[in-house]
């Protein structure tokens, strides 16, 4: 039995939710319910589906499954990561095609064959024609969000869209007869796509360049070049030449005549609410059963999470738990931060917020309280600041060799007028670690956490109320480390030493790093 009920309407554009009941005759049970949310659109009297497709983050390019050879144009193996967006379950046909522009352009007469011997420029006519129609920004997808679709996302991958076995989904040179065929006649792959191997190669949004090693979110490709890509095979390809990963540039003036394309669109993603009046400095967001407390930062539009992301919030919305040391009270680790990233895309589609990692300059500025960390040293003149300016640096050096040296058991006698703190060129004080001088207050590390990870709030939270930013588990960051492909961590540990632990230390991990010490926190861009 097929239910399906309209609930919105506008612009020829139908959001559609449909619910699919497969029962047992025999005992009337229910016994699978399949709930599948896509975009219906419609052109005079022509309809076409956009099929919904979640964010989250996987290896692109050649893959072991790929079997693409060493020097083939999608290597090097990358991780990426996507954000929500709609991609259509067919590739545009060429009833729609005359449908928008009132001309056809194909070989074959059927309606429901894929439009081709369209170039790229032709698309983008096509794209204008359409937005205008429905009112919808229509695109063509990036390179990155094709194979992202085409895999059928970061699950189970197969050689084929959906299958190890072409027949199964695709028309390839062996067994489409040397034509092109209906759209939707060969299975689809695990988002719904059809013919997203053979059929017609489709174009895609980037210029055509190598690619990179490095981490990248929602790659556009190059800035500028000469041929735009084209992906996936044709109804004219080999098997050989037929997997997900395999990549082609074309002159985008030109049409060919196994080539068309498929329709892309932003997902809607709700922003943040904006803050009341009065200045809340607390955001209370609940989410599968758990609650996350935001904290702002003073004098920013940020809010930072309380404590690291726990292994209860982490397992509540990816159904499993990656970490070493258990306990749901307890920061998750052994998370890479491509994991992260899958994270906070799911957790961005359940909340309606728009969630991301601190970068470092943030991180840091958060774990020194703001800027609260301390007094400002009372001087006068220039000569009496430089003059206590390098008094502090000379105490700074005298408590980073008693940290150190204290780790071996020795301790070094620091003058009781001398002051631990830090301080940077314009003489404003910051604490070593988040909240103190003395790392035992404020944070887990090798000297007190007996070789193991804590439940977060087990020590003093920080000047602004932020807990465990020093030690227990490092914490990812947005900030990439130059051109090296890592990023920086920060924080430390719970197997760090002191030194080790203060907060100018910066650690740098490949992102694909899954390390037991390292977890993550959460920001929040706000509005007032």
């Amino acid at each position: 039995m097929l239910i399906q009920s309209v609930f919105c309407q506008r612009s020829g554009l139908y959001s559609v939710f449909q619910t699919v009941w497969h029962t047992f005759c025999s005992n009337g049970r229910v016994n699978i319910l399949t709930v599948i949310l896509g975009l219906v659109f419609t052109v005079g009297n022509v309809e076409f589906e956009m099929a919904e497709i979640p964010g989250g983050a996987y290896q692109m390019g050649g893959t072991k499954e790929q079997h693409s050879e060493v020097g083939s144009t999608d290597q090097p193996v990358h991780r990426v990561a996507i954000s929500p967006y709609f991609i259509g379950k067919t590739e545009v046909t060429r009833r729609l095609w005359k449908a928008v522009m009132g001309e056809d352009s194909g070989d074959w007469l059927a309606d429901d064959l894929p439009i081709e011997w369209v170039s790229w420029e032709q698309c983008q006519v096509f794209l204008k024609r359409l937005d205008s129609i429905t009112g919808q920004p229509f695109r063509l997808p990036t390179e990155a969000e094709w194979e992202y679709a085409a895999r059928g996302g970061n699950g189970k991958q197969t050689h084929y869209a959906g299958s190890n076995d072409y027949d199964a989904v695709g028309w390839l040179y062996l067994n489409s007869s040397n034509r092109t065929h209906s759209v939707a006649q060969k299975a689809p792959n695990a988002f719904g796509l059809y013919d997203m191997t053979g059929n017609v190669a489709e174009w895609c949004a980037d210029w055509y360049g190598p690619y990179g090693p490095d981490t990248q979110i929602d790659p556009r490709g190059p800035k500028e070049g000469v041929r735009r890509v084209v992906r996936g095979s044709s109804w004219d390809t080999s098997t050989l030449n037929a997997r997900l990963s395999a990549r082609e540039g074309r002159d985008p003036s030109y049409s060919f005549y196994d080539c068309g394309f498929r329709l892309a669109l932003d997902g809607e993603r709700t922003l943040p609410p904006k803050m009341k009046a009065r200045g809340d400095s607390v955001l209370k967001v609940h989410v599968a059963g758990q609650t996350i407390k935001m904290l702002r930062l003073p004098g920013t539009k940020l809010m930072m999470s309380e404590t690291e992301v726990t292994q209860a919030l982490w397992k509540a919305l990816m159904k499993r738990n990656p970490s070493s040391h258990k306990g749901g009270s307890m920061p998750v680790n052994g998370v890479s931060q491509l994991a992260c990233q899958d994270f906070i895309y799911r957790l961005d589609s359940l909340s309606g917020y728009l969630f991301r990692l601190p970068t470092a300059d943030e991180w840091q500025y958060a774990a020194q309280g703001a800027n609260r960390g301390g007094k400002r040293p009372e001087i006068t003149d220039e000569k009496g600041k430089k003059k206590k300016l390098a008094k502090y640096k000379k105490r700074r050096n005298i408590e980073r060799a008693a940290v150190v040296t204290e780790m071996i058991g020795v301790r070094i006698k620091v003058p009781g007028d001398a002051t631990l703190a830090l301080f940077n060129e314009d003489g404003v004080q910051h604490y070593m670690y988040a909240g103190s001088d003395r790392i035992d207050e404020v944070g887990w590390y090798s000297a007190n956490s007996k070789n193991k990870i804590h439940p977060v709030r087990q020590k003093k939270a920080n000047e602004i109320g932020l807990y465990d930013m020093t030690g227990n588990v490092a914490e990812w960051t947005a900030t990439p480390d130059g051109s090296t492909g890592k990023y920086q961590v920060m924080g430390g540990s719970y197997i760090s030493s002191a030194a080790s632990a203060v907060l100018t230390e910066v650690q740098t991990l490949s992102p694909t790093t899954e390390t037991e010490s390292c977890g993550f926190r959460l920001v929040l861009e706000i509005e007032d």
